[in-house]
């Protein structure tokens, strides 16, 4: 064979080289080796077939084998064998577009390299209450509040930056300062119980009263009454009226029962004595007995007790005792005068030896038998009389009779 005819023919038709060397390869593979091969001359054409979205990988036994690796949101990842397929899971998940998601609370505090995150890494508005860990304790620091302002939240549900206002404002210190005449009525409790160490002062025995504008006024009770400083109301002297006391029916009066005022009731006279719209009392019939006389006005009341005695030697005596109202034995020297008579509360008549023993005689009105008589200290005062029979002694008190008996007798 002419080797330039050759030549010429393979450089003027090259596609006889390849087909020349395929076939011979073909029939003879084991020829084929990597020093075989020139460098980057195997292109896509002249590989096998591959499934769209495979990659060839190293199988077992090192065998080339094809991995699909087209299952939306997964990754490849080695397991120190094989090359997989596999969806990421655990604190984040990735999407079909490359999105990677980090789950609700995966981040935590060791998680974080200290000083990694700063503010140029964090997208603004990304970071959501969800985002933040509970018992995050941020820090006041953290916040950015201008001078005197406080963090609340908007009509859109976003914290921000306000300056307290209306009736109270607050200061950078938070010291807070309620207005001026902000206070009404509806702002105290019912129950506040405000003490009166928080009320302004107020002099000496004055008290609030509400002005004809309608403000609390400090003055001074006056007039039909004046007031102390220990609560104590003093009515001046001819303040009170009888119109200003409530009505009274006919006769009646007003009188205390228990030492209030609230207690007091009205009342008519009755009992022992009555009363008059005119103010004259009438005392009833018999209303005044001993029993409500005092000491002194019974002892003005004189009476007298007349008692004898028969010695049985033709003699008796007789005791005459003065007594007060009561009964008692009066105390006291008393005048009175004594006479023997033939009958109780008969005329005198004489009698032999009708003399006075006790108390001082000062004028005989019948020799032994009428006597005038003052009596001893103690109110008493004894006579005797001489001869059998009866004998009658009476005695005269305050213009009243009192007698008494005795038979005399002889042993």
């Amino acid at each position: 064979m002419n080797l330039s005819w050759l030549r010429n023919t393979l450089a003027s038709q090259p596609e006889l080289v390849t087909d020349i060397i395929t076939s011979f390869l073909t029939d003879n593979p084991e020829l084929v080796t990597s020093l075989s091969v020139e460098d980057a001359s195997i292109t896509n054409a002249k590989l096998a077939a591959l499934a769209r979205g495979s990659i060839k990988v190293g199988g077992a036994d090192d065998a080339v084998t094809d991995l699909v690796a087209k299952t939306s949101g997964q990754i490849l990842v080695g397991d120190d064998t094989d090359l997989k397929s596999v969806a990421m899971s655990g604190d984040a998940t990735l999407s079909a577009e490359g999105a990677i998601t980090i789950a609700t609370n995966a981040i935590t505090s060791t998680k974080i390299l200290a000083g990694a995150v700063t503010a140029v890494k964090i997208a603004d508005g990304v970071i959501t209450d969800a985002k933040i860990a509970d018992g995050a304790n941020i820090s006041a620091s953290k916040i950015a509040l201008a001078n005197g302002t406080i963090a609340i939240g908007d009509a859109t549900n976003v914290v921000v930056g306000q300056t307290i206002s209306g009736d109270i404002t607050i200061s950078n210190a938070g010291v807070a300062a309620i207005a001026s005449n902000s206070i009404v009525n509806a702002d105290v409790n019912t129950a506040a119980a405000i003490a009166f160490s928080k009320l302004a002062a107020l002099a000496d025995g004055k008290i609030l009263v509400g002005s004809a504008l309608t403000v609390p006024t400090e003055v001074a009770v006056y007039g039909d009454a004046t007031l102390a400083n220990d609560g104590a109301i003093t009515i001046s002297e001819g303040a009170v009226e009888d119109s200003m006391l409530e009505a009274l029916a006919d006769g009646q009066f007003f009188i205390g029962v228990d030492g209030t005022a609230a207690h007091n009731t009205k009342v008519v006279m009755i009992g022992d004595a009555a009363l008059a719209n005119t103010g004259e009392i009438t005392i009833a019939a018999g209303a005044i007995t001993v029993a409500k006389c005092a000491d002194a006005v019974q002892d003005l009341i004189a009476t007298a007790s007349v008692s004898g005695v028969d010695n049985i030697d033709g003699t008796g005596t007789f005791t005459v005792q003065v007594k007060d109202a009561a009964g008692n034995a009066l105390a006291q020297y008393s005048l009175v005068r004594v006479w023997r008579a033939a009958t109780a509360y008969g005329a005198a008549a004489a009698a032999t030896g009708f003399v006075s023993a006790s108390g001082t005689t000062t004028n005989t009105v019948t020799a032994n038998a009428d006597l005038e008589v003052i009596t001893t200290s103690g109110g008493a005062a004894t006579f005797t009389v001489t001869g059998n029979g009866a004998h009658h002694v009476n005695v005269e008190v305050n213009g009243r009779i009192y007698t008494g008996t005795v038979t005399v007798t002889t042993a």
